[in-house]
């Protein structure tokens, strides 16, 4: 019967299996849902996958510091879904559409007493913000464009 030997390559291959596990267990839960958002909707970089997904309700025109938004009226609930987020935001570019960020809404059946906003994402940071105009709380999450003002403001001065 041979001996197995146990090789320097062998144990290096074994710790850094242990490791990475260890590192993705242990990952921040707020990267792991920014993540989660950006994959379920880069797909939207295409107007048209949106248009095909229900995003069909063109919301506004164009607001500075927002864009365009596109809404799917069949995720407009009182529910947060990380990967579903209720409306797409779009800024005109070469005579098409660029996907740059995206919101998520919930309903508000009473403006005089509205009732706390959604959990949304893990920790803080996330800013919710009563939209009188819709009746909606409102997260702007700019997945798709840099905001100097951070991830969650409700304005970028990088849209005109």
């Amino acid at each position: 019967m041979k001996s197995m030997l146990f090789s320097p390559a062998l144990a290096l291959l074994a710790a850094l299996t242990f490791f990475a596990c260890d590192a993705s267990d242990q990952q921040d839960p707020l990267a792991a849902e920014l993540d989660a958002a950006r994959e379920a909707t880069r797909k939207y970089q295409s107007f048209a996958a949106a248009q095909a997904d229900g995003y069909t309700v063109q919301a506004t025109g164009h607001r500075a510091g927002m864009g365009l938004h596109y809404l799917n009226p069949d995720l407009l609930d009182q529910t947060f879904e990380v990967g579903r987020p209720e409306i797409l935001m779009y800024v005109e570019k070469s005579g098409g559409l660029e996907l740059v960020g995206i919101e998520y809404a919930t309903p508000i059946a009473n403006l005089n007493s509205p009732p706390p906003a959604p959990a949304g994402f893990t920790g803080d940071a996330d800013t919710w913000v009563v939209n009188t105009e819709f009746s909606l709380w409102t997260l702007h999450a700019w997945m798709w464009m840099e905001n100097p003002h951070g991830l969650f403001n409700p304005h970028n001065p990088n849209i005109p």
